[in-house]
């Protein structure tokens, strides 16, 4: 999982926002979201070999109220994934 700066975090605030995700939590009512942090969903059935075409780059976001997740491909809002920092 890679940590998000507040800028890249606001620009997927802003292409989320573009797309018409305005809607409030699904569990509690709450209209307030924060962006978590970059993850990736790799698809795949058990046994084959994991390829990059299975690969889908997301954003995790979270209620600020109750905390339901929920994760936002980063292809679909036109940004590209970031490369995870070198530590050390």
């Amino acid at each position: 999982m890679i940590a998000i700066n507040l800028e890249r975090s606001n620009r997927i605030v802003e292409a989320l926002k573009a797309r018409g995700v305005d809607k409030p939590c699904p569990r509690c009512g709450n209209l307030h979201f924060g962006v978590v942090a970059e993850t990736t969903i790799i698809t795949t059935e058990p046994g084959k070999q994991i390829s990059t075409d299975l690969v889908v780059p997301t954003v995790i976001v979270a209620c600020n109220h109750c905390g339901f997740v929920t994760q936002h491909a980063l292809g679909a809002l036109d940004i590209r994934p970031e490369e995870p920092s070198s530590a050390g």
